[in-house]
């Protein structure tokens, strides 16, 4: 098992992906993530977290702000969330790790140079 960092500002658990901003979008453009989780058969999979959750959490704070207050959404099966207009310039995202199995997909704009993402 791989070992995760604990988030280090508002006490939201252990972080899957830490805290960032997409970078090389359109402007302006929409950040969507859709979450799938799969449950375990083990009772100690499904166990709580240190958080008080087994279940995968988004974290949204203002971007490079660590004193004011930050936000932790927990991600059903199914979930999705999207960062319009320009919450990705303003704001970072960090994925908590739940205790089951989890696959996301990331859907984005990516900026164009002659043909190349």
């Amino acid at each position: 098992r791989r070992l995760l960092r604990t988030e280090p500002y508002f006490g939201m658990g252990k972080m899957a992906v830490s805290w960032h901003s997409d970078s090389g979008l359109v402007s302006s453009t929409p950040v969507a993530v859709y979450n799938h989780s799969v449950a375990s058969t083990s009772a100690e999979e499904n166990s709580l977290t240190d958080t008080g959750s087994g279940d995968w959490s988004v974290g949204f704070k203002i971007q490079w702000d660590t004193e004011g207050d930050g936000l932790r959404v927990p991600l059903a099966d199914g979930d999705s969330y999207v960062m319009l207009n320009q919450m990705n310039l303003t704001h970072q995202h960090c994925v908590i790790a739940g205790k089951q199995a989890r696959f996301s997909s990331t859907h984005r704009k990516a900026v164009m140079e002659d043909g190349l993402v």
